[in-house]
């Protein structure tokens, strides 16, 4: 019985504002290859600890937790954004959220302090990158003093040809328990390389200088710029909201036992600062303070965009506001209803062709052949199981261009990296195939295997249960 199977379909899209377009997906070529893009994305590195560049900016992220470490914009001189110094003996970031102090102003709380990243997942693509964390933050005296109050989840996505990248962030309270405070926007700069301060209000206006005191509790961006070089930084707080028993309209159930001076209180404040010492510039968003008592299944959801375009001179703020508007009013994806548009005139001639070399029905009949030679070649290591790499879902694209092959393949765990140990199989099985000279065999990492790839044949060779749901 096969399971339920789902994707994520991700493409370009250049859509003017208040016009529809069409897209037409197809599905189910048995010759298919992996898409290719001429995307401006690279990235390197590993797990958690890559470098992702684009265009217009390069990102590192931490090789011990995964945090935003370093920013370098692409323009000119190359701006650098880091954070020095010491900090409080953890590496540092330049994105320090998310944290809580607890115990009565005596530990704080901080994902920052991970010796290595709990748990993790990494989707690598020629259009976006996304990288996500989860686990509980630790304290500094880890594990002599530990707390299992709050799970927080972090996801960061960059983007091809964007002058931004965004993160969601999820706090979850898993148990009631007190806190002090909670930040979940907080960003550090030094070297001070900036010399104004922006900031933007309820009413999505971006404005320049000081943050008005009536202002102070309703801050959804906060960002820097530099006059001579229009360098800047914007983090656009799109969404902010605090769901789950605590946020009760009727403060019903178990909220009512809860002092009304204890009930939490979700701020959209922020506190942006030209120089703080002994870092240099920071905002900081505390979402929650005055000693709030969370409750079992209370969860404080953000959605940030980062902008790192220029600020130019009479610009700048039309342009972030531009952006804003964008991210707040999403193209919106809908199937076709009532089927597809008019189809062409008859006799006009199509431009282009959808289907590349090795996928075509030219192609067919050899493509199956070679599916059909790598269902022989086994993983050795399952001794009476049919593990064939087809079905254990080691082979990731079959590219076919004339008489040359080419198989891009996995391993189920780093443990097993010589891979050759199957590829040699495979490449021979691959060469003795009617029509093919050569076969290339790659290794790749990048997604990283699990047992969704197998197939039903498969799941029933290695004796796994075939009713659990397929993603």
């Amino acid at each position: 019985m096969r399971g339920e199977r789902r994707a994520h379909l991700v493409w370009q899209a250049d859509v003017p504002a208040g016009e529809e377009v069409w897209y037409l997906v197809l599905a189910g070529n048995p010759a298919a290859e992996l898409p290719q893009y001429a995307s401006d994305l690279r990235v390197g590195g590993e797990g958690f600890g890559l470098d992702v560049e684009n265009d217009h900016f390069r990102a590192r992220l931490s090789r011990q937790t995964g945090q935003l470490e370093r920013l370098t914009y692409r323009r000119a001189h190359g701006l650098e954004l880091f954070a020095g110094g010491e900090g409080h003996g953890e590496p540092p970031h330049i994105d320090w959220a998310h944290d809580y102090l607890a115990g009565d102003r005596f530990n704080k709380f901080r994902v920052t302090n991970w010796e290595a990243c709990p748990n993790y997942e990494v989707v690598r693509g020629p259009l976006c990158v996304t990288v996500r964390r989860w686990g509980v933050p630790h304290s500094p005296l880890h594990p002599a003093i530990s707390a299992s109050d709050m799970l927080v989840d972090l996801t960061y996505t960059f983007y091809a040809g964007a002058p931004y990248f965004t993160k969601h962030g999820r706090m979850q309270t898993i148990q009631d328990f007190s806190l002090n405070y909670l930040r979940d926007d907080e960003w550090v700069f030094s070297d001070y390389c900036f010399d104004e301060l922006l900031w933007m209000g309820e009413d999505g206006v971006v404005r320049e200088g000081p943050v008005a005191p009536e202002a102070a509790e309703q801050m959804w961006g906060v960002g820097f710029y530099n006059h001579a070089s229009r360098d800047a930084i914007f983090a656009l707080h799109l969404e902010h909201r605090l769901d789950g028993p605590s946020a009760a309209p009727d403060g019903g159930g178990r909220v009512a036992a809860v002092p009304a001076e204890q009930r939490a209180v979700l701020r959209h404040a922020d506190g942006p600062m030209m120089s703080y010492v002994p870092h240099g510039h920071v905002w900081s968003r505390w979402a929650l303070r005055g000693t709030p008592r969370l409750l079992a299944g209370d969860t404080l959801w953000q959605r940030n965009a980062y902008l790192v375009e220029p600020f130019p001179e009479g610009a700048g703020g039309a342009l972030i506001e531009g952006w804003r508007a964008r991210f707040l009013a999403p193209l919106a994806v809908t199937a076709a209803a009532g089927g597809l548009p008019e189809a062409p005139p008859a006799g006009a001639a199509a431009a282009g062709a959808l289907a590349r070399t090795g996928e075509g029905p030219e192609s067919r009949e050899t493509k199956a052949a070679l599916w059909a030679a790598l269902r022989t070649v086994r993983d050795e290591m399952f001794y009476l199981a049919d593990a064939n790499v087809v079905d254990m879902g080691y082979v990731y694209d079959l590219r076919l261009q004339g008489e040359t092959v080419q198989a891009v393949m996995t391993m189920p765990q780093r443990g097993r990296p010589l891979h050759m140990f199957i590829g040699q199989h495979m490449k021979r099985s691959l060469e003795e195939t009617p029509g093919v000279r050569s076969a290339v065999i790659d290794l790749t990492w990048d997604p990283p295997w699990t047992p969704d790839r197998m197939s039903d044949a498969g799941l029933e060779a290695m004796r796994l249960d075939l009713a659990r749901p397929r993603t």
